[in-house]
């Protein structure tokens, strides 16, 4: 002997673990004890073992007609006792769990981050010279060892019957919370770190892998966390030569964060789809990268005539025939949400307006499809059209409007307000107080009784005197009203003009007042002095003349009654009670001079209004027609459109003349005063309604009085 150490020669069985040197090269580079040769197939290397016993041989898992543990198996058919090293490309733990059944002396996982030659090289020089010296550890723990060093798992190996702990490594304490050596102790003690619930579960698989059957399940341990942890058990039987189980080997793997990502995203899909299916007025579609829909649903099924189970697993050409632009906006959204694109768009579906959102759907960086959240805006659109017109119409309206917010400031004014309180913008009153718009005795008066009143109420109208920019003040109509969320909404109207009107005419009121005393006093008496000395002239004397005197008289009377009349008429109606035509026009009949005259009454309509002055109309009518048709006139009372007729068989108004016969002084009676078809007019006015002249029947005259409905209560 020189004393030199001894040269190994090893056999290597696969491709190089990388592209730099060749496995023989990269190896024999590392130490000068070894000489590699290698082999391509594991038919290949038997034949180099057959030829040429080796030290040791290394073979990669994955080769091309088998694998590693196929060709470990196959040498420890003939030879348990030389070096065998698996190396693998990634932890895989049920080649682990094979190669150790099989007999593997070393395992080496190859990364790319860390120099594979090199531990191999280590590797291959422990597992001679282990088998050399003859100063092995036992043969389980050995092939344990080689695992657990290339693995964060518990491995653990146990006599078949249980009796036995052969070896667990470190990791077993940190997982189960319990002692490594009070388990090689008692090796049933893991028992104990199990749930309770899952205990009777490990006892059966126990059980099952002393019977030779493989085991593969979740259970929960660690009763210092509450049993929170989850790990995955596996297990393998191990066998000797004439097939009996000697043992049971295998490992665990804490899978707690698996698990409770596995949890979340049930409790996640579980949510989705709750979601999906009660998706409120619209819908959810999930679409693959074939645009085929994968998941539909949603309450807004429900408005239209389609089933979500009938989209599910087809295109949208292949559901139903869609209006060519509905199926070219949906086609193109969906190829723009799988560009990664968000995007909105409306589509029209059966009088139905629908906004869709689209959602790209990614999956580790990669959009692999896509969602459509679909909602139907209908009546929002229909809402907000509304709000459109209405906005319009405030912007536009020649009243004042206005609301304020729960801070009672201005939120919005439109430009008639802002006209009527003298301002060139609305912008000047937003976010200022409405006492900007007025002075300080309405303002004292609104704080005190308006305020109060409205919002105890929730409206207030009335009347108000508004303070303008320039600091002149004004009469105004004011509306008040609080919505249910506390704001306040103004109207507001400038009513000078008709303020002054009303002043007008009150003096005006005045003076037909003064007017009428003096008609009814200073003319009546004369007249009926007049009228008590013709008849003593009359007693006395006979002559043609008196006649005359006497007619002149009565068209006096008359014309007295009539102005008193439109004087004491006013302009409005005090009061409306149903009044029967029929009663109203016999009434009126009998109060007027007929001779021979006739009334017909074909209606049976009730209408509302003052009876005094519809009782005048009639009265003015009826004479009217006694007046030009004669003394053995019809008069005829009946129906139309909207409203009643007035007619007589008399000669007629010829239609040049109709504009003109309303009109005060109009007569073309000799003995006519020109104020009755006057006060005619004027009841119908202030009452609300129309009258028209036309032809009768009969060739006479016919009053058409209508839009009566309109003056109903």
């Amino acid at each position: 002997m020189n004393g030199q150490p001894r040269r190994y020669h090893v056999l290597f069985v696969g491709n190089g673990l990388d592209s730099r040197d060749s496995p023989d090269e990269a190896i024999e580079r590392e130490s000068d004890r070894l000489t590699v040769e290698v082999a391509t197939d594991s038919d290949e290397a038997l034949e180099r073992v057959d030829e040429r016993p080796c030290d040791c041989l290394v073979s990669r898992y994955d080769l091309p007609t088998t694998d590693g543990v196929d060709l470990l198996e196959t040498v420890r058919r003939d030879d348990d006792t030389l070096p065998f090293v698996l190396v693998t490309d990634d932890g895989s733990e049920p080649v682990a769990s094979r190669a150790i059944s099989a007999g593997v002396t070393d395992y080496v996982r190859h990364s790319e981050s860390v120099d594979t030659y090199a531990t191999l090289t280590d590797r291959i020089h422990e597992a001679v010279d282990r088998a050399r010296s003859g100063t092995r550890a036992g043969e389980a723990e050995r092939h344990l060892e080689a695992v657990t060093a290339a693995s964060d798992d518990v491995h653990w190996l146990f006599s078949a019957d249980w009796s036995e702990t052969l070896f667990v490594d470190d990791a077993y304490e940190s997982v189960w919370a319990r002692s490594a050596e009070t388990l090689r102790e008692n090796p049933r003690d893991f028992l104990n770190g199990v749930h309770p619930d899952d205990r009777e579960r490990v006892e059966a698989g126990m059980d099952a892998l002393s019977a030779g059957d493989p085991v593969d399940s979740e259970i929960r341990v660690n009763a210092d966390e509450q049993y929170r942890r989850r790990v995955r058990v596996r297990g393998e039987p191990v066998r000797d030569d004439t097939g009996a189980v000697v043992r049971v080997a295998g490992f665990v793997r804490d899978v707690t964060d698996r698990v409770e990502r596995r949890q979340r995203l049930h409790r996640a899909e579980a949510r989705f789809r709750t979601l999906a299916e009660h998706f409120p007025n619209g819908g959810v579609h999930y679409f693959d990268r074939d645009l085929r829909y994968q998941f539909v649903s949603g309450d807004g099924f429900q408005a239209v005539d389609i089933d979500p189970k009938d989209l599910q697993g087809n295109t949208i050409h292949e559901v139903e025939q869609y209006a060519e632009d509905v199926t070219e906006t949906v086609e193109s959204l969906m190829l723009a949400t799988l560009d990664g694109a968000h995007e909105t768009v409306e589509l029209s579906y059966e009088d139905h307006i629908y906004e869709v959102h689209s959602v790209p759907l990614r999956d580790e960086g990669t959009v692999s499809g896509g969602f459509f959240i679909t909602q139907d805006v209908t009546e929002r659109r229909r809402r907000e059209r509304e709000l459109e017109a209405r906005a319009a119409a405030m912007e536009a309206s020649i009243d004042g409007m206005a609301i304020l917010d729960g801070n009672e400031e201005y939120a919005f004014v439109n430009r008639a307000h802002a006209n009527i309180y003298g301002y060139d913008d609305p912008e000047a009153f937003v976010g200022r107080s409405w006492r900007m718009c007025y002075g300080e005795p309405e303002r004292e008066r609104f704080e005190s009784e308006v305020m109060p009143t409205l919002f105890a109420e929730g409206d207030w109208r009335g009347e108000a005197t508004g303070l303008r920019e320039d600091g002149s003040t004004f009469p105004q109509e004011l509306s008040l009203t609080v919505t249910e969320d506390g704001r306040v909404i103004c109207v507001v109207r400038d009513v000078s003009d008709r303020k002054e009107r009303e002043e007008r005419m009150a003096r005006q009121n005045e003076r037909l007042e003064e007017f009428a005393g003096v008609v009814s006093h200073d003319l009546r008496n004369p007249l009926q002095v007049v009228e008590g000395r013709l008849e003593q002239v009359r007693a006395g004397c006979d002559s043609d003349h008196l006649d005359a005197i006497e007619q002149g008289i009565g068209r006096m009377e008359a014309l007295i009654d009539d102005l008193l009349t439109l004087a004491q008429q006013g302009d409005s109606v005090t009061g409306r009670d149903p009044v029967d035509i029929e009663a109203i026009a016999e009434r009126s009949w009998r109060n007027v001079v007929t001779t021979d005259a006739s009334l017909v009454v074909d209606t049976d309509r009730t209408v509302s209004g003052d009876a005094g002055q519809l009782k005048q109309l009639f009265e003015n009518l009826m004479r009217n027609a006694v007046d030009h048709g004669g003394d053995d006139v019809t008069v005829t009372i009946g129906d139309v459109e909207g409203g009643f007729y007035l007619e007589d068989d008399g000669p007629g108004i010829p239609e040049s003349e109709r504009s003109a016969v309303f009109e005060a002084g109009y007569s073309t009676a000799d003995d006519g005063t020109g104020f009755g078809l006057n006060i005619v007019r004027r009841v119908v006015d202030i009452h609300g309604w129309e009258i028209a002249v036309t032809d009768a029947r009969d060739g006479g005259t016919r009053f058409e009085i209508t839009d009566v409905r309109r003056g109903d209560p």
